[in-house]
């Protein structure tokens, strides 16, 4: 992850944001006293939705139990008439 002071980032702005977009990488931004990251609002809402999924009881350990199981144990949404 890229480390730019606040004088750096208050100059180019616009070219930050550009340059974030276009590396998909998110940049640290060191204050006086505090640092933040800016990062694509897609990718924020990747992480929003990974929380909220992670939240809920029992999602992550059958996800696990998905990955683990055998092909012939899936079943297929078409079929259900899904």
């Amino acid at each position: 992850m890229e480390y730019l002071s606040l004088p750096e980032v208050e100059q180019n702005f616009d070219n930050l944001i550009n340059k974030i977009a276009e590396d998909h990488q998110p940049i640290t931004v060191k204050g006086s006293q505090n640092e933040v990251v800016i990062l694509l609002k897609e990718y924020w809402a990747a992480i929003q939705d990974t929380i909220y999924l992670n939240s809920i009881p029992g999602y992550v350990d059958s996800v696990h139990q998905a990955i683990h199981s055998s092909r012939e144990e899936w079943v297929n949404a078409t079929e259900l008439g899904l």
